[in-house]
């Protein structure tokens, strides 16, 4: 038990470390970029919501913090549990969706998120960018 403490001591330092190595300006423009994810996804999740329900008044307030709290939950639960904390959020505040239609809505969501993804990987492959046969010589990632 203390081999295990002292591993874990030392690998919060390390980490501490290598965070105190970070540029202040990268990690500031880091943060900035993923906040603007965040604005601009649940704004188009707002803009889907709107479509799907007409007459409902669809607040930005309520779909990006329904938004941002699903993509927390889905930062540390597995398999997209926070799509049911959206779902229950924007359910709560606007009682007369059903639940389908909002499932509806983050299926709609997701399908254009593969379809631009796949576009870049396809670019990607295209242009020559991946690293190709050469993927199984890079290292792995080390956790220790």
């Amino acid at each position: 038990m203390g081999e295990s403490l002292r591993s874990f001591a030392d690998a919060v330092q390390a980490f501490g470390e290598r965070l105190a190595s970070v540029h202040w300006t990268f990690l500031a423009a880091a943060v900035a970029f993923g906040l603007a994810n965040l604005a601009l996804r649940s704004r188009a999740w707002q803009a889907i919501l709107r479509a799907a329900l007409p007459g409902e008044r669809i607040r930005y307030r309520t779909a990006f913090g329904a938004y941002c709290a699903g993509v927390g939950v889905n930062a540390v639960i597995p398999a997209r549990a926070g799509d049911v904390v959206k779902v229950f959020l924007v359910k709560r505040n606007v009682p007369s969706a059903g639940y389908p239609t909002l499932v509806g809505t983050l299926v709609a969501e997701t399908v254009f998120d593969f379809f631009v993804a796949g576009g870049l990987l396809i670019w990607a492959l295209w242009a020559g960018v991946l690293p190709g046969p050469r993927l199984p010589d890079l290292p792995a990632f080390e956790v220790s």
